[in-house]
């Protein structure tokens, strides 16, 4: 094989020889010119041309000493400069390669052998295509080009060993030019231990990720740019947004807390505990929020916020259940306090009440219809039923007892209902009763006194005129998502909307509070009552506005499979000349406490043509009876107060009379309705009940119907 320079050999040789070609010319040229402008003898001459001849070899050898030795010099430098490379990428950790441009390897370390698992000459006998299969031949020359526009490339790959193993490498390709040849230096680094931890992370943040989705509560993090990066699926089910509806915490906080001075507030608070965290280390207090969701609907939540690795992660714990159970807590509290307020004065109060207005009907019995006071006691006997339905409210909230229940046609309630409160105003009313609809189990009084409460707060809601809609339909709760919170079952549903002016959502909350009104002079009893009302019959009601929109409520009430009972006359119809069956004589017995009861119910019923005997406790009331019972000569009836301060009440005293005359027609009477003997008094032995306080009508009616009939009437 012929000897062959390298380029920069040749540069060096090129540069020696041309040196010496000037000098030994210069020194020729000048040197024949001066000696002969200067000596003409030939043969001094001729001896000092030998002598500059002698003088040229000397000076040309330490020249070319010079040159030579100082090319011997930067050779041996330059070897040693690349003995130093060559030791130093024989023990550098990265595997290295230098390859050419058509992907052939011209040189590999020992670390690029020990990676791959290949001898040297096995690896330089090979193409990058042969070790990574991401740069098949035909990728190549792009990768080649993008290498030699960039001039540095850093890529990942997958490099093929030996034996088969796939390892994850880090590339760092170089592209220079080199004595008009190019090259790639690549570094290559194993990353397969930082590659498998990678993996692993990623497993096992989406295995966190996954669990996080199933906690019950929603969880979101955003990074130190105020990104949010994940938000579990609770966030998502209860809020309603998603990654794309907030994107940014500044995007959440003004969906989220849409009052300004409310977010204002809140952030304000917030991104101080956050500073004072990043400053002392402190922990970031946990918040009580409320949220709005994409709905529209407000969420009470606790906020904790945890701080990590430039991350904000909050949790969000909603405790709006909570939040409600303690106001239905509250609200209870407030019933149970008026309950107990209630049947504190509920006894003395209908004794009180029923003496004042058993003897204004009884007055209205002994004058003309024309008589001038006839008036005046009508309006008494109002104000009178006034203060008692107004005790009426109050007891409905009052402990213990059900209501006074029997199978009523809810449709003639409302109709009742409709004909009493819209007579007189200007708001029409819009009836829809769906075929069949089923009878209620409900106490008559108390339904009653819910929808006139509802018709009439309709009606003052519409004071320019308008339409109470009410729909009656029948309604089957199912197992399966019950909204309501009843027993499964049917029910008659009962819808009443109204064309009013709607209640503010601030205020929405609260009006079946007990004393919560906006009316000036309201009692806010009338909603408080209704709510209870229907609780006590296991039923529901719910409610439904917004400004300019009107109210909705719905009414859920459990059906009855019995046939209505027949509607009871009101105790006005006796001022009016009712028409009742006198007692032609019939023999009662009135036990009663006060007095005052007693005179008025003995002087009231002595009118209608009754023999009295009145007493003031059971024991003398089960004598009285005795005595009566053997002589031949029973009681017609016995009109018994259930309840007797320190003595025996009408239960125990009825206890006794049936044991020696189980046919006896008692006859139960009480102030305090909701006790439970009044709600089931057959159960407890009693034909009958009349509830304080009581009028002519009530008294003469339960009394007609149970003494003709000789059996139990309703």
């Amino acid at each position: 094989m012929p000897f062959q320079l390298t380029r920069e050999e040749r540069r060096i040789v090129v540069k020696i020889v041309t040196v010496y070609s000037l000098f030994g010319g210069l020194w020729i040229y000048l040197s024949d010119s001066v000696l002969g402008w200067l000596v003409r003898d030939p043969d001094i001459i001729t001896r000092i041309a030998t002598y500059k001849g002698l003088l040229f070899i000397a000076v040309t050898a330490a020249l070319l000493y010079f040159l030579i030795g100082r090319y011997l010099i930067e050779r041996k430098n330059l070897e040693k400069h690349i003995r130093l490379v060559e030791f130093a990428m024989a023990r550098i950790s990265d595997a290295f390669y230098l390859i050419d441009a058509d992907g052939t390897f011209l040189d590999v370390n020992d670390a690029a052998c020990r990676m791959r698992g290949y001898r040297r000459e096995e690896f330089l006998a090979k193409r990058v295509s042969d070790i990574d299969p991401d740069f098949p031949p035909e990728a190549w020359a792009p990768h080649w080009d993008e290498l030699k526009r960039s001039g540095s490339l850093t890529f990942e790959a997958v490099h093929s060993c030996k034996n088969g193993q796939a390892i994850d490498v880090e590339v760092t390709a170089n592209y220079f030019r080199y004595m008009d040849t190019e090259y790639n230096c690549a570094v290559v680094r194993d990353i397969s231990e930082r590659k498998a931890a990678e993996r692993e992370l990623k497993q096992s943040e989406k295995e966190l990720r996954s669990l996080m989705d199933l906690m019950p509560v929603g969880i979101a993090w955003s990074n130190n740019k105020g990104n949010i990066e994940y938000a579990n699926h609770n966030f998502v089910e209860k809020f309603g947004y998603t990654l794309a509806d907030v994107p940014t915490v500044e995007e959440w906080f003004l969906k989220a807390y849409p009052d300004a001075s409310y977010r204002e507030k809140l952030t304000s608070v917030w991104f101080a505990s956050i500073s004072e965290f990043h400053a002392s280390g402190t922990e970031v207090p946990s918040f009580d929020v409320k949220v709005t969701c994409r709905d529209g609907s407000v969420r009470d939540m606790i906020i904790n916020t945890l701080i990590s690795h430039n991350r904000t992660l909050v949790i969000f714990t909603d405790v709006t259940e909570r939040e409600t159970l303690r106001e239905e807590l509250i609200k209870k509290q407030k019933l149970e306090s008026i309950g107990l307020l209630a049947g504190g004065i509920a006894h003395d109060f209908n004794n009180i009440l029923t003496a004042i207005l058993g003897n204004i009907s009884y007055a209205g019995l002994l004058i003309d219809k024309d008589h001038k006071a006839a008036s005046l006691l009508l309006q008494a006997e109002k104000g009178a039923k006034r203060a008692a339905e107004l005790a009426h409210q109050l007891l409905t909230f009052a402990r213990g007892g059900e209501p006074i229940t029997s199978s009523v046609a809810v449709a003639r309630i409302i109709e009742d209902s409709l004909e009493l409160v819209l007579h007189g105003s200007n708001v029409r009313s819009r009836v829809e009763i769906e075929d069949g609809v089923q009878n209620i189990k409900a106490d008559s009084g108390q339904i009653s006194q819910v929808f006139n409460n509802l018709i009439i707060n309709a009606v003052q809601a519409m004071p320019d005129g308008g339409i109470i809609s009410i729909r009656v339909s029948n309604f089957r709760i199912g197992q399966i998502n019950n909204p309501y919170a009843v027993p499964v079952g049917a029910y008659v549903r009962i819808i009443l909307d109204d064309e009013g002016r709607g209640i503010p959502s601030e205020n929405l909350k609260n009006i079946f509070d007990p004393y919560f009104t906006t009316k000036s002079g309201g009692s806010g009893l009338g909603l408080a009552s209704v709510q209870s009302i229907i609780s006590k019959h296991g039923g529901h009601i719910s409610v439904s506005s917004s400004i300019g929109s009107g109210t909705t409520f719905e009414i859920l009430l459990p059906t009855s499979t019995e046939p209505a009972g027949e509607e009871v006359p009101s105790a006005g119809t006796a001022l009016s000349g009712m028409a009742v069956e006198f007692g032609a004589g019939a023999s009662l017995l009135v036990m009663d406490d006060e007095e005052m009861i007693r005179e008025m119910a003995s002087a009231m019923l002595e009118e209608l043509g009754y023999r009295v005997t009145s007493c003031a406790s059971g024991e003398e009331a089960v004598e009285l009876y005795k005595v009566n019972y053997e002589a031949g000569t029973p009681f017609s009836a016995a009109i018994m107060d259930l309840t007797i301060p320190g003595g025996m009440g009408g239960r125990d005293a009825a206890r006794a009379i049936l044991d020696f005359d189980p046919g006896a027609q008692l006859i139960v009477s009480s102030g305090y309705s909701n006790d439970p003997i009044m709600s089931d008094y057959r159960h407890y032995g009693f034909a009958a009940v009349v509830v304080k306080p009581y009028g002519v009508a009530e008294i003469a009616n339960v009394l007609s119907s149970l003494i003709s009939s000789g059996k139990s009437a309703e």
